[in-house]
């Protein structure tokens, strides 16, 4: 974790100067804010992320990052990732060696977020922001999407972070309240375990 926006800045240029890309950064690269892990069941309550651009970090009950992305519209985004089924950031079938496929229900394992929040909504910023983020935690969705690692690999990496079902019973029943909170439509879809 970054101490500031200064230690993040400082990380960067670091990296980006062992990939000759200095020229690409200002000195401030933009970095409005950077908001430390919040519960994801408190993320309505901290702040109004509603179309904020940046980038965010998705970490496992006991810190491991399990995903980073960027977007231009934070709430949006964010919402799609707890919950809609649409996306390869949510359910993801995988195959394992023996061709067995597995399903991995990504935001089963999102415990907390961080968001780096820019200045501008600059397309090419959030891509290099989210890059140097790709490369400084290695996220196993991150390197399993952009083939770099095996479906087996893969799906040996995610047994190893802590899913919704190892949670406390508090915690569940903030998320719970939470998804019924930012979707007040799907109580019927909440007596699926798969959401929670």
């Amino acid at each position: 974790m970054f101490k500031d926006i200064a230690s993040l800045t400082f990380e960067i240029k670091d990296l980006t100067r062992t990939l000759d890309r200095e020229s690409i950064l200002t000195s401030s690269f933009f970095i409005k804010d950077i908001t430390e892990k919040i519960p994801v069941w408190q993320i309505d309550e901290t702040v109004d992320f509603s179309d904020i651009p940046g980038c965010y970090v998705f970490r496992d009950k006991y810190g491991k990052v399990v995903y980073v992305g960027q977007t231009k519209s934070f709430w949006k985004r964010f919402s799609q990732h707890m919950i809609t089924k649409k996306t390869n950031t949510t359910s993801v079938k995988v195959t394992n060696n023996k061709k067995v496929v597995k399903i991995i229900r990504l935001y089963q394992y999102f415990h907390t977020v961080e968001f780096y929040q820019l200045d501008v909504n600059d397309a090419d910023l959030r891509f290099i922001l989210e890059q140097f983020l790709f490369l400084k935690f290695k996220p196993p969705h991150n390197i399993y999407t952009q083939r770099m690692i095996s479906g087996e690999e893969y799906i040996q990496k995610m047994e190893s972070y802590t899913k919704r079902e190892k949670w406390s019973d508090e915690e569940k029943g903030y998320m719970y309240d939470a998804i019924r909170n930012w979707y007040p439509t799907t109580d019927k879809g909440l007596e699926d375990e798969e959401f929670i």
